[in-house]
């Protein structure tokens, strides 16, 4: 159940959060980190700590909830964690590896706010090169089509390290994203809303993007899928 109970937090549901609270679940402090990286609703958090959350756990960058909430400027939730009792502690300096960190769950959420806070703070646009978390993928698998456009303004790269590439990633998107926060869900293929993919889509050809040829190694050949988004390939 605490399995479940993380999975659930990558979803803006409260409902399912007071559910496994209500059923046993057992709330550690990364449950509650995690709430408040992804920036869950009062709500949500007060039902961790109902449920017996650490308060002043801290996490892998030695920080506290309160602190994480303050980080992101999150008002509502720093009140509830000072009207619970959270320790008041100085948050450390906020260095290169968390502010990229920051950005891509900025990305993540749609925070367009955040996302230009965070570039201006000096959140690198391309992220660390480190594994398959570019802002710019994300934006794009997620159909995050403001944060895009934002990116792409920024100089964004729309080819990536190990050979993905943008436009791929949004096209998957596409078909495999149920829900921009979470990911894949137990919806149908049919319910993702595509208008923000072929929104985006057409940002990056606009924006020069090459077209891979297909969706993977052996996936459907591009060009087929942007025919079911409604978008018009480029002129050969």
């Amino acid at each position: 159940i605490d399995y479940d109970l993380g999975r659930a937090l990558n979803f803006d549901n409260p409902v399912m959060i007071e559910m496994f609270c209500s059923h046993g679940a057992q709330p550690r402090g990364e449950h509650l980190h995690q709430a408040v990286w992804r920036r869950r609703p009062p709500r949500t958090v007060a039902a961790l700590l109902d449920a017996g959350a650490p308060i002043d756990a801290r996490d892998e960058h030695d920080l506290t909830a309160l602190q994480i909430a303050e980080l992101w400027r999150e008002d509502a939730l720093v009140a509830l964690l000072r009207a619970r009792g959270a320790a008041e502690t100085a948050a450390p300096e906020v260095g290169p590896t968390l502010l990229d960190e920051m950005l891509s769950l900025a990305v993540q959420g749609g925070h367009l706010g955040t996302v230009q806070r965070l570039i201006a703070a000096g959140a690198r646009i391309d992220g660390n090169h480190e594994g398959e978390n570019e802002p710019l993928r994300q934006a794009c698998w997620r159909g995050r089509v403001e944060v895009v456009r934002e990116l792409l303004w920024h100089g964004a790269a729309t080819s990536f390290h190990d050979g993905g590439s943008a436009i791929g990633a949004a096209l998957h998107g596409s078909r495999h994203c149920q829900n921009p926060e979470g990911g894949p869900t137990m919806a149908l293929t049919e319910e993702i809303r595509v208008l923000p993919y072929a929104r985006t889509v057409r940002l990056l050809l606009n924006a020069g993007a090459e077209l891979p040829e297909r969706l993977g190694e052996n996936g459907p050949r591009t060009v087929n899928v942007l025919a079911e988004l409604g978008v018009d390939p480029p002129p050969s």
